[in-house]
C-alpha cells in the first residue's frame, strides 16, 4: 500500500506562498533581474584569465601593494558575508521572483569571493590573515550576519553593505592601481547592481507586512549599521589615502546611493520622508565626529545652524 508522508508545514506554508508575489507590480522586474542574472553570468577563472593574458607584464607599484591587500581582504570577507545572508534569502524567502533574484546573487557572491582569491596570489597579495580584519569591520560583519528577520536581512544586505561595496568598486576602477583588477571590477559592479535593484523592489512588499513599531525598530538597526560602517571606514583611512581614495567621498556617495534606495521604498510605503531625512542628519554627525573629531554636541549645533 501506498503511504501518504506528511509534509511539515515549514514546506506548507512555501508552497502555499510561491505565487504570493506573482500579480505584484514588482513582479516582472524581479523576474526580469534573475534572467539578466543567468544571461550575464560569467566565469571568474576564465575572466582572469583572459584579463591575465591581456595585461601580461603589468604590476602593482610596491607603494600601493599593502594597501591593496587589505582593501582586498576586507571585500574577500564582504562577499562571504553576503554570500551567507543572501543563500539564507534563498531559503527563507518563499514567493517565486524572490526566491530566484536571492539564489542568482548567492552564485554572484560565491564567484567573486572565488575570483577574488584567485586574484590576489596573481599580484603577489597576500589576503588569507583574515585574523588582522579591524574590529570595527569585523563588528559590522557580525551585526549583519546576526539580522535577526528576513527585514533586517535584506536592509543589511541590500540597502546597507552593496551600495558601499558598488561605490568601493568605482573608486578601485577610478584609480586604477592595478588594470586587471579594474577590468574586474566592471563584472562584479554589473552584479552589484542587480542586488540593490533586487533589494529595492522586493523589500518593500516585505515591509509592508510589519507593525509601525516593527519599522521603527526595523530603521533603528539600519542605523546602527549605518554607524559602524562609518567605524569600519575609519579603520581603512590610511590603506584608501595610500591608494588614492578619499574615505570621505567613497562613504558621501555610498550614502547617497543608500539614501536614495531608502527614499524609494518610504515612497512607495507612504512613509514620511522625515525619516530620511533624519538617518541623513545622523550620518552627517557620525561623520563630522570620526573624521574631524568633532563633538556631537559641537556637530548637531552646527547641523542646526
Amino acid at each position: 500500500t501506498c503511504r501518504m508522508v506528511a509534509l511539515p508545514m515549514t514546506f506548507k506554508n512555501a508552497i502555499a506562498e510561491i505565487d504570493a508575489f506573482t500579480n505584484h507590480p514588482k513582479s516582472d522586474i524581479l523576474y526580469r533581474n534573475y534572467t539578466s542574472a543567468v544571461q550575464q553570468q560569467w566565469s571568474g577563472p576564465l575572466v582572469l584569465g583572459q584579463l591575465l593574458d591581456q595585461y601580461h607584464g603589468s604590476s602593482i607599484d610596491l607603494m600601493h601593494r599593502d594597501a591593496l591587500a587589505e582593501i582586498l581582504k576586507m571585500l574577500t570577507c564582504g562577499e562571504l558575508v553576503a554570500w551567507t545572508v543572501s543563500s539564507q534569502l534563498a531559503a527563507e524567502i518563499n514567493e517565486l521572483e524572490g526566491k530566484l533574484a536571492a539564489t542568482a546573487q548567492a552564485s554572484d557572491e560565491a564567484r567573486h569571493l572565488n575570483t577574488f582569491r584567485l586574484y590576489a596570489p596573481t599580484r603577489g597579495l597576500n589576503i588569507e590573515n583574515y585574523d588582522s580584519l579591524p574590529d570595527a569591520t569585523y563588528n559590522g560583519f557580525s551585526q549583519v550576519l546576526a539580522a535577526p528577520t528576513l527585514a533586517h536581512r535584506l536592509v543589511g544586505m541590500q540597502l546597507m553593505v552593496e551600495p558601499v561595496a558598488i561605490v568601493l568598486f568605482e573608486e578601485l576602477r577610478r584609480v586604477n592601481v592595478c588594470p586587471v583588477l579594474t577590468d574586474l571590477l566592471a563584472y562584479y559592479k554589473l552584479d552589484e547592481a542587480r542586488h540593490i535593484q533586487f533589494g529595492t523592489n522586493f523589500l518593500p512588499y516585505v515591509l509592508k507586512k510589519l507593525s509601525r513599531t516593527q519599522l521603527m525598530h526595523l530603521f533603528a538597526w539600519q542605523i546602527t549599521i549605518l554607524m559602524k560602517e562609518i567605524d569600519g571606514l575609519k579603520a581603512y583611512e590610511p590603506h584608501l589615502k595610500a591608494l588614492g581614495i578619499d574615505p570621505l567621498r567613497l562613504f558621501t556617495l555610498a550614502q547617497a546611493k543608500q539614501a536614495a534606495a531608502l527614499d524609494e521604498i518610504l515612497d512607495e510605503l507612504n512613509l514620511p520622508s522625515a525619516i530620511s531625512m533624519a538617518v541623513q542628519g545622523l550620518f552627517r554627525l557620525k561623520m563630522d565626529h570620526t573624521f574631524h573629531n568633532v563633538s556631537y554636541l559641537q556637530a548637531f549645533q552646527y547641523f542646526q545652524g
